[in-house]
């Protein structure tokens, strides 16, 4: 298979590219050459060699390979918008757990970001700066790569909690909520995010949501969801019988109050839902 390795170690500080160690023996000629131009004055070079990177990255004959990430570090940092961009993309394609399947399963492949990537702090801000700027298209990509790649850092879920009130449209809400659901994050405020998803209109959002507050056994999101269902205002009831079934056996201390809520459906569709809804909660175990 095709094999990158531009180098055996992450940047630390502001180490050169041509000067990180690999103990491994040097580069091949492809990956050096790679990397020499990267380091070119003339920006179409720079990124031409970003850009046929990437594109090896995506291909389903590349073998990924420790040391992939410098390239990439050096491209967000770069001057020429186009460079920063294509490095970007690259690593969304490292951080996406179905692009990778090839990699190893996705809990492995976690592991390994978060034992290769946490040290690298150059990497690290450079993803804050982009995640955190409203007129970067690719900061809902980049959110989502924190969220995968830096899941142990006690400040990445502080920054996605703080970025929760700035991301006001479907796409962004859905990205924060999409991260906030995943593992190992659980903090209060996290929580309470999830909780509010729970009652947007964004089925995906609301049932990442709720599979994640149920997995954490979230009581008060089940007392939300019982409260939603049983008030005739509500919207979107049929997605909540849907969301609450998710909550299996957390769910049955509520299923006299759910059985109230459900005489008082008349839509049959909706009806057919709360049935499902209850009888998994019922014989969930």
């Amino acid at each position: 298979m095709k094999r990158f390795v531009l180098a055996a170690a992450f940047f630390s500080g502001c180490v050169p590219l041509d000067q990180i160690p690999n103990p491994s023996g040097p580069p091949p000629a492809e990956s050096a050459s790679t990397l020499a131009a990267l380091r070119s004055a003339d920006a179409p070079v720079r990124r031409e060699a970003v850009r046929g990177f990437v594109a090896a990255l995506a291909a389903p004959s590349t073998e990924l390979a420790d040391g992939m990430l410098p390239a990439l570090v050096a491209g967000i940092e770069d001057s020429d918008e186009q460079v920063r961009r294509q490095a970007l993309r690259g690593l969304a394609i490292l951080a996406n757990a179905a692009e990778l399947k090839r990699a190893g399963t996705e809990r492995a492949f976690n592991r390994k970001l978060n034992a290769d990537w946490n040290p690298n702090e150059r990497l690290y801000r450079a993803l804050l700066r982009v995640a955190e700027d409203p007129a970067e298209d690719l900061r809902l990509s980049v959110i989502g790569t924190l969220a995968s790649a830096f899941s142990r850092r006690e400040e990445t879920e502080d920054f996605l909690n703080r970025r929760f009130p700035y991301e006001t449209t479907p796409q962004g809400s859905a990205a924060l909520v999409a991260a906030l659901a995943r593992e190992p994050f659980q903090s209060a405020q996290t929580r309470l995010h999830l909780r509010t998803a729970l009652r947007g209109s964004d089925d995906g959002a609301r049932g990442r949501a709720a599979a994640r507050l149920a997995r954490l056994g979230d009581t008060q999101a089940m007392r939300d969801i019982v409260e939603l269902l049983r008030s005739p205002g509500t919207r979107e009831r049929p997605g909540l019988w849907a969301v609450a079934a998710q909550f299996g056996a957390a769910g049955r201390p509520f299923l006299e109050e759910l059985r109230i809520a459900r005489n008082a459906v008349t839509d049959p569709r909706e009806a057919a839902l709360a049935d499902a809804a209850m009888t998994a909660i019922r014989n969930s175990r």
